[in-house]
């Protein structure tokens, strides 16, 4: 497939009437389940410190939510290759979204494991 053949696939899929598929709406609940982790964390730590730790965390969050949102909108989820791919994307969220409320004190496993999900997100949509 060209260049153009690449370009009209992704139109079809931006411009199309696309609705949400079941998949699509199960991975959004580990980020459901992350983002209620962060106020396991805040019950813990309960000062300003806490909740600034508390908004890097949600934007952390947020920020790869909305990257796995563009691309599960940019591509098919439900190809079998993609889908074996996102999969594993939503278990390693999940162990990231366990590390949530240890994410400052335990040798900042979270933050590794962001950068580790970034890395991983930014390959797959190169």
């Amino acid at each position: 497939m060209g260049e153009s053949g690449v370009i009209d696939k992704l139109s079809e899929s931006v411009l199309g009437d696309r609705s949400v598929k079941p998949f699509e709406l199960f991975f959004d609940l580990v980020f459901v389940f992350a983002f209620t982790q962060v106020t396991q964390l805040l019950a813990h730590e309960l000062s300003w410190v806490g909740l600034g730790q508390g908004v890097l965390l949600i934007a952390a969050l947020w920020l790869a939510w909305q990257s796995y949102v563009w691309l599960g909108t940019m591509i098919d989820v439900d190809d079998g290759a993609v889908r074996l791919v996102m999969l594993v994307v939503m278990g390693a969220m999940l162990a990231g979204a366990l590390a949530v409320p240890h994410a400052f004190s335990n040798g900042a496993v979270f933050l590794r494991w962001y950068t580790r999900s970034c890395v991983f997100s930014s390959s797959c949509c190169s």
